[in-house]
């Protein structure tokens, strides 16, 4: 049965608490990941509002030691971004502008962005942690990020909160520029996530 994952991944036969990439068996493969079962929405918000919209996975891989997974590298394409609150197509356009502008994600120059992960932790009940880094506009952070399966272990669900000022994203921050008062766009945004196991 072939297995595809995203950003964040299926984990069925974890049974010790945490698992690197130094792990040691004789057998060792690569899959390498479709975007075909991936879903990824993502939600930005202000004081007057909120947008939110869909973003691609360009890419990914995900290396096993026997049926566990102990590293992997995921690229997102960010020039797939789109806005799916917005009906007006002069209004979608102008935002979709400038989260692409160097206010936001700069995407001519930055056009992906990448999660690799080096560890896996189990944790209470169908919940796995993975830790690695995060890199956006080139500034790269520790990162980790939950996954929940269920459905008999073919559905992985969660959500990546992320600080955009850790990655020099500050245009409308309360926490860099004073008096925005309702212009004030909130410094974490979400992606939630939703991958299927066929």
């Amino acid at each position: 049965m072939k297995r595809l994952f995203v950003f964040t991944f299926l984990i069925a036969l974890i049974g010790v608490g945490t698992i690197s990439a130094s792990s040691k068996t004789t057998k060792s493969s690569t899959v390498y990941l479709k975007s075909s079962n991936v879903e990824l929405k993502w939600i930005a918000k202000k004081v007057t509002g909120e947008h939110n919209g869909t973003i691609q996975l360009k890419s990914g891989s995900m290396k096993y030691v026997g049926k566990i997974p102990v590293s992997g590298v995921f690229v997102v394409d960010m020039k797939s971004i789109k806005d799916i609150d917005l009906q007006d197509k002069a209004s979608n356009e102008k935002l979709i502008g400038h989260l692409s502008s160097d206010d936001f994600f700069a995407i001519e120059k930055y056009p992906t962005a990448t999660f690799k992960f080096f560890s896996v932790q189990k944790l209470a009940g169908n919940q796995y942690l993975f830790k690695g880094k995060l890199t956006i506009k080139d500034i790269t952070k520790d990162y980790s990020v939950k996954a929940t399966v269920s459905n008999n272990n073919t559905l992985a669900k969660g959500q990546l909160q992320i600080d955009r000022t850790a990655f020099n994203i500050r245009y409308g921050s309360g926490k860099f520029f004073s008096s925005l008062g309702d212009k004030v766009i909130r410094d974490i945004f979400t992606v939630d996530f939703k991958v299927e196991l066929k």
